[in-house]
């Protein structure tokens, strides 16, 4: 087994367990006992986590060919990026103890969900640590293949940079349930995730 073959088994557990995580909620929301009020809003974030998935797995096996990464400092990174990617998925859709065992279950609303003050705080909070944690990978990966900027100043005001674009957002997505606001940011970002997987496809399969 060689180096990247092992490093990558560790990075494809722990997201794969995220994914399974929010195939197990769409389960049980799809449970016919399970009485269930839909609303677009968390499902469509539910298929961007699933889209962040697939563009993390192209770019993350790219990323671990980088001889930077087998300093494990350095490969801490890779990890936090795959726990957060991982957290994503988990706090997607409402987490359900399994299928209803009495004659009246309780109603899950999609709606209060979405807009409860604990599900913006986690699932938007996250998305501000991954999109950070994978500007911070990207610049590593360039630089430690002489593509970047190797000096600080440079490496931080990309990240910063790069982290505000979807950073903003996703604050003012914690910060407020106004729904006209979430709705405007989920097509914006919805539309941006796609984009952003057809512009990195070349660079994530080459080479």
């Amino acid at each position: 087994m060689s180096q990247l073959e092992y490093l990558t088994v560790l990075v494809s557990i722990i997201v794969g367990l995220g994914v399974t995580d929010l195939a197990k909620s769409v389960r049980d929301l799809l449970h016919p006992d399970q009485p269930v009020r839909w609303h677009w809003l968390p499902l469509t974030w539910a298929l961007v986590a699933i889209l962040m998935v697939v563009g993390a797995w192209w770019g993350l096996y790219r990323f671990l060919q980088a001889d930077v990464w087998t300093q494990p400092v350095a490969f801490l990174l890779i990890l936090f990026t795959s726990l957060c990617l991982y957290l994503l998925c988990a706090f997607a859709l409402p987490e359900l103890d399994g299928p209803p065992e009495t004659d009246d279950p309780s109603l899950v609303d999609l709606e209060v969900f979405y807009f409860s003050p604990a599900h913006r705080r986690s699932f938007f909070g996250i998305s501000i640590l991954y999109w950070f944690s994978m500007s911070v990978t990207l610049f590593i990966w360039k630089v430690s293949t002489g593509m970047g900027d190797a000096t600080l100043l440079g490496g931080v005001g990309y990240t910063f940079i790069n982290g505000l674009i979807l950073g903003i957002p996703f604050g003012v997505m914690v910060l407020t349930a106004r729904k006209w606001v979430h709705v405007l940011l989920t097509i914006v970002g919805s539309l941006l995730v796609v984009w952003i997987l057809f512009e990195f496809a070349p660079l994530m399969t080459a080479g």
